[in-house]
């Protein structure tokens, strides 16, 4: 399993980052920076439940969801262990470690549609033979 995840300022408003996040949105989670340092993790999903019309003046740290209360799991993990984090989750969201630092994060939805495509691309290597 690799995750490298798109990243974005903790300090922009919801409102300037908006293109950005939807732009991103089939990515998977963004992680949010402040400076170098990872602070949380913002979603589509995280988005919606702000109120647009306070999108101008909330930043997207105030959406995020804080890294301290997340999962890790390393990026070498079998896919059975990360599916297996996901039901412990009631966001399923968890963060993909690399090295011992982190590298991205990972969604149920992300990791369904990863499967998906995995299973998929070795039925056709099959039909081929």
């Amino acid at each position: 399993m690799r995750a490298t995840s798109q990243r974005i300022n903790a300090n922009q408003t919801i409102d300037a980052g908006i293109d950005e996040i939807l732009l991103l949105t089939g990515h998977g989670p963004m992680l949010v920076v402040d400076g170098d340092e990872i602070v949380g993790v913002f979603s589509l999903a995280l988005v919606r439940r702000v109120p647009r019309a306070l999108w101008t003046e909330r930043q997207v740290r105030d959406a995020a969801r804080a890294v301290d209360g997340l999962t890790h799991i390393d990026a070498d993990a079998r896919l059975a262990e990360l599916l297996q984090l996901f039901d412990n989750d009631p966001e399923r969201i968890v963060l993909v470690e690399s090295h011992g630092r982190v590298s991205g994060a990972v969604d149920y939805e992300l990791s369904i549609q990863r499967l998906r495509h995995r299973i998929l691309a070795e039925r056709r290597v099959r039909q081929a033979r």
